[in-house]
C-alpha cells in the first residue's frame, strides 16, 4: 500500500500565521512499490469551525509540491484544514492519513486594533507589563497576535505562552517586522485572567555590530498585542493600550553581546496572574508605530531544540573552574540551584582552551558573554537568561554558592526550528566528526538570520558567507523558509544603486574602521558578498523547485547586475569586467603574506568571474520565468563578460594568475572551453603538488575546489585533500578537537598558539561548505538543473579508495533519497532508494547511465 504524508503549507507543517492570499501546498507519496508516480490529485480545503469548503481542486497532474491555493479569499484568524487524495500510475488511490492545517494571521493590516505601548525612557531595565481581563463563558479558541520593537516573552495566568525564543526575531525593521500568532486556548479561562509581557532591547535598540553602536532602529522597546477569544457568546478582543500597567523587573541588564544580569529579589513574581497587586505600577505609554509593515512570521521561529548535559567539571592549571559542555553550542546555560537570598552567581562563556588548558577569551573581543544571577532564596530556583544567547563550549564559573556539580547545569541549544534533512556516515570516523562539525556550525549560526559567528561582538548576516554555504545548508536542514525570510531582508536592504550590503540586516556603521580603510564606503559591495542576491535565490530554486522565489527576487537580481555594469565608469570604462572599487577577494586564503585577511588571487579577477557567473544565473532565471527578451539580453551580456574575462586574465589559453583559486573559479563557473578547462585543471593539480597536496584557498575558492578536481578526473586528489590531517586541512581542525567549523584554517596553530584574536571564531560555517561535496560527489546525490527540486535527479558517486563504505539519506521535498556504496568481495556494491513521484539517472563508474523510477535498487561494479 502507498500513502500520502508530510503535508506542508509554505514549507511548514501546520503553520499558524499565514497572511498571504495564495499559500502553496506540498505532500509526499510513500510507497514500497517500484516506479510509482502521481497521475492526478484532489485537494480540499475547508474552515475547521464551520466545515465550510473554500477550495476543491482536482487536476490531472503529477505536481505534488508548490500547489497554489486558488479558492475563496482566506479570512483572518481562521483555522483551515486540508486533505489530499492522489491517483497513482498503477491506478491506486491514496489519501493523506492525517489532515494538514494552517491558520491565518491578519490578512489586512487594518485589522490590528492594538496600540504600540512601552515604558518610555524612564525605565532602564527590561520592563514588564500586565493587564487583567474578564472572560464570560467557556473559551473555545484563543489566539494571541504579538510582536515587539525589541524582544518579548509573554505569560498568561502564570504560564509561558508559546515556545518561541528571542521573538519576534530580527528583520530589516525599517521595511518590515514579523508578528507571531500563539495558540493560548489552554491558558485563558472563564472568569478573571491576567496577561504579562516582558520586553528586552535585542537587535532593535540594543548594542549591535561594531563601534559599540546601539539604538540602530529605535530608542525604546515597545510591543503590540491583540488577544482574540472565541466562545459561544461571540468574540472578545483584548488589545495593548494605555490600560496596561508597567514596571521594572528583575532583569537589570540584557544585551545580545554582553549577556544578562537577573536579580530575582527584584522580580515581580506572578505579575501575569489576575490577582497580582499592581497598585504601585505606572500606566504604559503609547509609542509610535514602526516604519515597516507587519508580516506574519515567515519561518519556523527560534526555539529550544535540544538540551546537553555537561561533559565534565574541570579545574584548569590556572585554578579556574570550568563547565565543559563537550560541544561548542549556541544558546545558554540553565542552572538549577537552591541557595540563600542574595547569593550571587557569575559565569563567563568561551569556545576553547589555550595550549596550557586554560580558559581562552580573547577571540570574543569586546563582547562580555556573561550571565549574573542573584537568588531570591525561595526554594529551588531555575535560572536562565531571557533576551540574550551565547556561543560556547566552556563556561567559566566566577562566582557560585557551594560546590560546582554537573547535575546543576544543562545546555539549552537554540536555533531556528528548521528540520534536519540529512544523515551521513562513512568508514572514517574523522570524516564523520567533520560532518558533525559542519552540521553544528549551521545550528549555531542559523538563528533567525544566517550569522557569521555566534559568540563575539558581531553575529551578523554576512552575505558572502551565506551564499557559499547555502547549498550545503539546504542539504543539512529544510532551509527553504529560513532563506526565503532572509531574502526579504536582502531585498529590503539593497541600496538604491543596486549594491547589496555586506551584512543583512544592514547594520554596519558607516564609519567602521575596516570599511573606511579598505575604501568600501556606503552603497558599495564586493563580489561574492553582493552576489548573494543572485546565487541564493537560484540555489533555492534548484534545491526546492521554487519559482516564486525567483519571481520575487528577479528585479533585485537585475538591479545588482546593473550596478556592476554601470559601475565600470569608476574603472577602465569596460562594462564587461569588474575592475573598480575595493574588493574582499578570496577571503582568508593562505596564498598571501602571513596574517593577511585577503588572499593572493587578483581581486578583480575574482570579481569579474563572479560577474559572469551571476549574469549567467540571471539569464537562466529569465528563461525559467518565461522572460524571453530578458533571457536573450542577459545571455548576450554573459557572453560579452566571459569574452572580456578571457582577454583580460588569460594568455594562450591559460590563466595568467598562478593561484589555486584562479584556476578553480572559472572552471567551476563554466567560463572556459574544453582545452582551457583542461589546462586550468592541470595547473591546479601542479600547484597542489607543489604544496604537498595542501590547499591554500579561502572562502571563495574552497567551496569549489574538490568539485573541480572530481569532475575533471582527479577525484583521488580531492579525497587526498579531504583526508589530510596536518595543517592546513579540514581534518586538522578535527585533530585539534573541534566540534564546529573554524573561521581560520589555523584558528589554533600546530604549536597551540592562536591566530589573531581580532577575528578568530571557532564556530563559523564557511569552510563547512565541504559538506556540499560530501553529499553530491562522495554520496552522489546530485540535482538535475532541468528538473529542479529533485523531481528528476542523478545518483553519481565517486568512491574513494580510502573509504570502505558511505551512506547518505536526504529528505527532499518529494521524500527520502538514499545512496549507499560499500566495498565487498572485490566489488563496489550500491544501494539506492528513489522516492515516489520522482525518477533518477544512475551514473556509476564502468556502467552506462540508467534511468530508474521510484523504489530500492541494487547495483554492483568491479573495483578498479
Amino acid at each position: 500500500m502507498s500513502e500520502i504524508y508530510d503535508l506542508m503549507c509554505e514549507y511548514r507543517k501546520n503553520p499558524c500565521c499565514i497572511d498571504i492570499p495564495n499559500p502553496r501546498f506540498s505532500w509526499k507519496i510513500g510507497s514500497e512499490k517500484e516506479n510509482i508516480s502521481q497521475t492526478s490529485f484532489e485537494i480540499r480545503v475547508w474552515e475547521e469551525k464551520t466545515g465550510k469548503a473554500v477550495w476543491n481542486c482536482r487536476r490531472d497532474s503529477g505536481d505534488s509540491v508548490h500547489v497554489e491555493y486558488g479558492g475563496e479569499p482566506l479570512r483572518s484568524n481562521r483555522k483551515y484544514v486540508y486533505a489530499v487524495t492522489a491517483v497513482l500510475n498503477d491506478s491506486e488511490t491514496v489519501s493523506s492519513g492525517k489532515e494538514g492545517t494552517f491558520e491565518t494571521g491578519f490578512m489586512d493590516g487594518s485589522e490590528w486594533k492594538g496600540r504600540w505601548i512601552g515604558a518610555g525612557r524612564k525605565m532602564t531595565e527590561c520592563p514588564v507589563f500586565r493587564k487583567t481581563f474578564h472572560v464570560s463563558g467557556k473559551v473555545e479558541r484563543a489566539r494571541l497576535f504579538i510582536t515587539a520593537k525589541g524582544l518579548y516573552d509573554v505569560h498568561i495566568n502564570g504560564k509561558r505562552a508559546g515556545d518561541y525564543e528571542l521573538a519576534p526575531g530580527w528583520s530589516s525593521y525599517h521595511d518590515h517586522m514579523y508578528y507571531q500568532a500563539i495558540d493560548v486556548t489552554e491558558l485563558v479561562t472563564g472568569g478573571e485572567n491576567g496577561i504579562g509581557v516582558r520586553l528586552g532591547e535585542g537587535w532593535y535598540n540594543g548594542e549591535i555590530s561594531f563601534n559599540r553602536q546601539n539604538q540602530v532602529y529605535g530608542k525604546v522597546p515597545a510591543f503590540l498585542a491583540q488577544l482574540v477569544i472565541e466562545n459561544e457568546k461571540g468574540e472578545q478582543v483584548i488589545i495593548s493600550d494605555r490600560s496596561w500597567m508597567a514596571s521594572g523587573s528583575g532583569i537589570l541588564f540584557s544585551g545580545i553581546y554582553d549577556g544578562e544580569i537577573y536579580d530575582k529579589t527584584k522580580e515581580p513574581e506572578g505579575f501575569s496572574l489576575a490577582g497580582f497587586d499592581d497598585s504601585d505600577w505606572e500606566a504604559a505609554e503609547e509609542e509610535d508605530p514602526p516604519e515597516g509593515r507587519l508580516c506574519g512570521m515567515a519561518n519556523e521561529g527560534t526555539k529550544r531544540i535540544e538540551e546537553i548535559s555537561p561533559l565534565a567539571i574541570i579545574c584548569t592549571p590556572a585554578g579556574e573552574t570550568l563547565i565543559d559542555m563537550g560541544q561548542n553550542m549556541v544558546g545558554w546555560l540553565q542552572i538549577r540551584i537552591s541557595g540563600r537570598r542574595g547569593d550571587e552567581l557569575h559565569f563567563q562563556h568561551g569556545e576553547v582552551l589555550d595550549g596550557e588548558g586554560n580558559f581562552y577569551f580573547e577571540n570574543i573581543r569586546t563582547a562580555k558573554q556573561e550571565t549574573r544571577y542573584i537568588l531570591s532564596g525561595e526554594g529551588e530556583e531555575l535560572l536562565e537568561p531571557h533576551f540574550t544567547f551565547q556561543g560556547f563550549r566552556y563556561v567559566k564559573v566566577l562566582k557560585f554558592p557551594g560546590p560546582v556539580r554537573a547535575e546543576c547545569f544543562r545546555g539549552i541549544v537554540l536555533h531556528t526550528a528548521i528540520e534536519p534533512a540529512v544523515e551521513f556516515s562513512c568508514s572514517d570516523e574523522r570524516i564523520n566528526q567533520l560532518w558533525h562539525n559542519l552540521v553544528w556550525g549551521q545550528k549555531g549560526n542559523f538563528l533567525d538570520v544566517p550569522t557569521d559567528c555566534p559568540q563575539r561582538d558581531e553575529r551578523l548576516g554576512w552575505t558572502g558567507d551565506a551564499q557559499i554555504f547555502c547549498r550545503t545548508a539546504c542539504f543539512n536542514f529544510l532551509s527553504d523558509s529560513f532563506f526565503t525570510k532572509w531574502l526579504q531582508d536582502v531585498k529590503a536592504d539593497q541600496y538604491q544603486n543596486g549594491a547589496v550590503p555586506f551584512v543583512v540586516p544592514d547594520v554596519l556603521p558607516r564609519d567602521w574602521r575596516f570599511l573606511t580603510e579598505a575604501g568600501l564606503g556606503p552603497e558599495q559591495t564586493s563580489a561574492a558578498w553582493g552576489d548573494a542576491v543572485v546565487i541564493v535565490p537560484w540555489t533555492l530554486y534548484l534545491c526546492y523547485g521554487d519559482k516564486r522565489i525567483l519571481e520575487d527576487m528577479f528585479p533585485a537580481m537585475e538591479r545588482y547586475i546593473t550596478y556592476i555594469r554601470e559601475g565600470s565608469r569608476h574603472g577602465s570604462g569596460n562594462p564587461w569586467v569588474w575592475d573598480w572599487g575595493a574588493q574582499l577577494g578570496d577571503w582568508l586564503a593562505l596564498d598571501n603574506e602571513e596574517g593577511s585577511y585577503r588572499g593572493g588571487t587578483d581581486e578583480y579577477f575574482v570579481a569579474t568571474a563572479y560577474y559572469a557567473y551571476s549574469t549567467g544565473i540571471l539569464y537562466k532565471s529569465a528563461e525559467v520565468l518565461g522572460k524571453r527578451e530578458d533571457g536573450i539580453k542577459y545571455r548576450r551580456l554573459y557572453e560579452r563578460i566571459v569574452s572580456s574575462f578571457k582577454s583580460s586574465y588569460m594568455k594562450e589559453g591559460r590563466i595568467v594568475q598562478r593561484t589555486q583559486t584562479a584556476q578553480i573559479l572559472p572552471v567551476y563557473f563554466g567560463l572556459l572551453d574544453g582545452k582551457e578547462t583542461s589546462l586550468a585543471v592541470q595547473t591546479l593539480v601542479g600547484l597542489l603538488k607543489e604544496n604537498d597536496y595542501h590547499l591554500k584557498t579561502g572562502f571563495i575558492g574552497t567551496p569549489c575546489l574538490c568539485f573541480v578536481l572530481t569532475y575533471h578526473g582527479y577525484s583521488d586528489i580531492a579525497y587526498r585533500l579531504l583526508l589530510q590531517e596536518d595543517y592546513p586541512s579540514w581534518l586538522y581542525q578535527v585533530s585539534k578537537g573541534a566540534t564546529t567549523i573554524w573561521e581560520h584554517w589555523d584558528g589554533k596553530k600546530p604549536d597551540d598558539t592562536f591566530w589573531s584574536p581580532d577575528m578568530n571564531s571557532f564556530n563559523h560555517y564557511a569552510y563547512g561548505s565541504i559538506g556540499d561535496w560530501l553529499y553530491r560527489c562522495v554520496s552522489g546525490i546530485e540535482i538535475h538543473e532541468d528538473s529542479p527540486g529533485y523531481k528528476h535527479f542523478m545518483i553519481r558517486p565517486y568512491p574513494g579508495d580510502a573509504l570502505e563504505h558511505v551512506s547518505c539519506s536526504y529528505e527532499s521535498i518529494y521524500g527520502t533519497i538514499f545512496s549507499q556504496w560499500k566495498r565487498e568481495g572485490g566489488k563496489i556494491c550500491y544501494k539506492v532508494r528513489i522516492p515516489a513521484n520522482t525518477t533518477a539517472t544512475i551514473c556509476l563508474e564502468g556502467r552506462e547511465p540508467r534511468e530508474v523510477g521510484s523504489g530500492t535498487h541494487h547495483f554492483s561494479c568491479p573495483m578498479a
